[in-house]
């Protein structure tokens, strides 16, 4: 196994412990909604990157990448000029160059609509 495996898979047995014990002590409210939901996210994001490094193929790494980038958002994510979101774009429509163009762009929007209402749901997140 490789370096990165063995650490994605430590991280999600971390993860995934820390959202055991916080699952079985949570009350309830907002603030810990968020953090079990983060913690959540980053533990698929570790058993995603474990996947990735040891099969490699290209839906991994697009479902590797998109947790990424769900786990890395904070409130200035919410712009939707924001680089982050270009630069997973840019590198998303690299890997899917070996692909004809209508899969390519039709896989594209999709990811780009489900960005979209990851964002509306949490700026809807914010106003309350």
């Amino acid at each position: 196994m490789t370096p990165a495996a063995w650490s994605f898979g430590l991280a999600l047995i971390a993860l995934a412990g820390f959202g055991v014990q916080l699952a079985l002590g949570w009350r309830g409210g907002i603030r810990a909604s968020v953090l079990v939901a983060a913690v959540a996210i980053s533990a698929l994001w570790a058993g995603t990157g474990l996947a990735f490094a040891l099969w490699r193929t290209p839906e991994l790494w697009t479902a590797w990448r998109t947790l990424d980038l769900l786990r890395s958002m904070n409130e200035s994510d919410l712009d939707p000029d924001d680089s982050e979101l270009s630069y997973y774009l840019a590198a998303r429509k690299k890997v899917l160059e070996r692909e004809p163009l209508n899969r390519r762009i039709e896989a594209l929007e999709s990811e780009v609509a489900h960005l979209r209402v990851v964002l509306d749901q949490m700026i809807k997140q914010e106003g309350r």
